[in-house]
């Protein structure tokens, strides 16, 4: 039974995520706007400076849908999906444990650290291989000799080839060749108990990990295999030290995490003994994270492993916790419950433009009143939860496989791992203890009440902003979302997207025009009226401002057009660029105020795969329907729009024109011409 899980990013790792979507959408941005149109187009430097693709969320779980919804049989294994509380990793290994030697696939070596009873082991997408037997390999042919005898010849196997995660087209035999990390087998292979395996990955450094102690514990100049054994060498001497004779009692954990720390500073001498302790401290959060509570026997209906009182998420309403868990409510939202911050969403933009997002911003205090009128901000958050990019609580992961670590040598003493069985057990239990401890603070509401607080690019820059929440007169005077009528919800959807006009009420209504493509019109509509807000740059006056309607064309018929995969790439024009990214703002912003009013849910999934990058940057007009475009320009004034350019077409025939009329310089009547003139009378 495969599943799918993402969730709501926790507090204590929202600075590693910030520092992520500065390096994946900011930094690289930059990189793709500092280099020539023709280089950055070429698939080299696509691969070496990844950006996430947009609207990455929405068409996964709408093709989990499609697959789910295919399969005919019965028997057949469905697909899943599953919401996740907040962070990802522990909530999948625990739902593995619990299916019973389920296994996990990821791009993630965290899951080969996290362990619980019943987790089969990790499995990395990226060593995923096909392999057919080739349907052209030559049998084996006999010959014979003249004096009648057959020589003998071993007969040839038939030839596997290697192909990757995507299914060969062969007739031919199909095997999928995985491989499998368990916690156990690494922790036996470094000679560590598996129990001190969450201790591990915090001195190694997980995403919760401090990265200035990391500097403190390695060299700059040792890479990931030798950082790995240098830890398990500290971790197996710290064990050896409290069995032959170290602290008693409850200090011995914070002893083995001493100890271990001290055998890996680089200087010891330079660290005082309050830095140690702060070292120590942090160095038990990041292991706490890694550590997972045994899951409910009884899960609760709305969650897979926890009880209705364990669940981090058992505060939302029921309509909303409802719309998460069926994947119709995007995680930020919940985060925005869960902590108070609200993550930014990135796409490719010219990071020295003003933000491209600036055009929906109606549209997010929209959402942000639907919040408020439904009861859902009024929530208290941790003290501090205001981190900013440059804080150093975590790190954010080098790498996002798993590092092989096989060498030729032995980190530890074989016998550590034997002799240790009863402190790893106790080790085990402490950690659990804080982890539950924690857990249970965590849920305790604090009666202090806070605003949110908004992640926006300001230049290079992540910054965050306090969020004013907006009242709004044209929403329903009673109760929530959950309380108003479809057709109010629909309004107030319409009203907040910029598009409440009589056409466009009546064909929601009436359903003429397709749900997915009406969400696309309204985005449309939403970032033509507002981009003028977004101001000009002298610098760059092309790239900014108002839509030209042959530009809003493009994108229209862009939702119906599949260019051939085999196509040579649109070239990357620095205006089409940031014309995108305000659409795909756009329309982020209306998909996320259609989820709080409990709108269209599927269907927003199906509008997102409609989206083709490679069809929005042709510039080649496509055909339009008609009526799909008097949508779009329903009561839109006419000043919204900019001036068309002229195409060098028309520039040829106006020139034409103007020569055909204009009297010829040196043409005839003017001098030689007159006396050549003469001679033919």
């Amino acid at each position: 039974m495969p599943t799918r899980e993402i969730g709501p990013v926790p507090l204590a790792k929202t600075s590693t995520t910030l520092k992520r979507y500065t390096e994946s959408g900011i930094q690289n941005s930059n990189i793709f706007f500092r280099t020539s149109a023709s280089a950055r187009s070429t698939p080299s430097f696509l691969a070496s400076t990844r950006i996430i693709p947009p609207l990455l969320l929405e068409t996964c779980l709408s093709a989990l849908r499609e697959i789910a919804g295919s399969v005919i049989d019965h028997n057949s294994p469905r697909a899943h999906i599953l919401m996740a509380d907040g962070e990802a990793d522990p909530y999948c290994v625990s739902l593995a444990g619990r299916l019973g030697n389920g296994l996990v696939l990821g791009m993630d070596s965290d899951f080969a650290v996290l362990n619980v009873e019943g987790y089969g082991g990790y499995v990395p997408i990226d060593e995923m291989t096909w392999s057919s037997v080739s349907d052209d390999t030559p049998l084996a042919q006999l010959e014979e000799d003249n004096d009648g005898f057959t020589a003998v010849q071993a007969k040839q196997r038939p030839k596997r080839k290697p192909s990757g995660l995507i299914p060969p087209a062969s007739t031919g035999e199909l095997s999928l060749n995985v491989t499998v990390y368990h916690p156990q087998s690494l922790a036996s292979y470094l000679g560590l108990p598996s129990a001190l395996l969450p201790l591990f990955s915090a001195l190694v450094g997980n995403d919760f990990s401090n990265p200035q102690n990391t500097r403190k514990f390695f060299e700059s100049r040792s890479n990931p295999v030798q950082r790995i054994w240098k830890v398990a060498r500290s971790v197996s001497a710290a064990i050896k030290k409290s069995n032959d004779g170290g602290k008693a009692g409850g200090d011995v954990v914070l002893d083995v995490i001493q100890t271990a720390v001290s055998h890996l500073l680089v200087r010891p001498d330079t660290v005082a003994s309050g830095e140690m302790e702060t070292i120590v401290d942090q160095t038990v959060e990041a292991a706490l994270e890694c550590t997972i509570a045994a899951s409910s026997p009884l899960p609760s209906s709305s969650c897979a492993i926890h009880a209705e009182d364990e669940c981090p998420l058992s505060s939302l309403s029921p309509e909303l916790l409802s719309a998460y868990r069926e994947g119709n409510l995007h995680p930020r939202l919940v985060n925005a419950i869960t902590t108070g911050i609200v993550l930014p969403k990135l796409f490719l933009e010219d990071p020295e433009q003003k933000a491209c997002g600036g055009a929906c911003k109606t549209v997010w205090d929209w959402v942000w009143a639907v919040y408020t009128a439904g009861g859902h901000i009024s929530f208290p958050t941790t003290e501090g939860s205001g981190s900013t990019v440059d804080g150093t609580e975590s790190r954010a992961d080098d790498d996002s496989e798993l590092i092989s670590v096989v060498e030729e040598f032995t980190a530890t003493d074989p016998s550590v791992s034997s002799q240790s069985d009863g402190l790893a057990s106790e080790l085990k239990e402490r950690l659990m203890g804080l982890a539950l401890d924690e857990t249970a603070s965590a849920s305790t509401p604090s009666p202090e009440i806070k605003s949110l607080v908004q992640y926006a690019r300001r230049g290079l820059k992540l910054v965050p902003e306090p969020i004013q929440l907006p009242t709004l007169s044209d929403l329903p005077t009673s109760g929530g979302a959950q309380d108003w009528t479809k057709k109010d919800r629909i309004s107030v959807f319409l009203r907040g997207t910029r598009s409440h006009t009589p056409a466009i009420l009546k064909a929601f209504e009436t359903g003429d025009v397709e749900v997915k493509t009406l969400l696309w019109i309204c985005a449309l509509r939403c970032v033509v009226q507002s981009s003028p807000s977004l101001g000009g740059n002298s610098a760059a006056p092309a790239v900014v401002g108002k839509w030209r309607k042959s530009e809003a064309r493009v994108l229209i018929s862009s939702l119906s057009f599949e260019p051939d995969a085999d196509s040579p790439l649109p070239p990357l024009e620095t205006r089409a660029i940031q014309r995108t990214a305000q659409i795909l703002y756009a329309f982020d912003a209306g998909a996320r105020l259609a989820e709080v009013l409990y709108l269209f849910g599927e269907e927003i999934g199906k509008a997102a795969r409609m989206f083709s990058g490679r069809a929005a940057h042709f510039q080649s007009q496509g055909q339009v329907d008609e009526k799909l475009w008097e949508l779009v320009c329903d009561e839109v004034e006419e000043n919204v729009w900019a001036h068309e350019l002229e195409n060098n077409k028309q520039k040829a025939k106006k020139k034409a024109k103007v020569a055909k009329t204009a009297a010829p310089v040196g043409g005839k009547g003017m001098g030689f011409n007159v006396l050549a003139s003469l001679g033919s009378e």
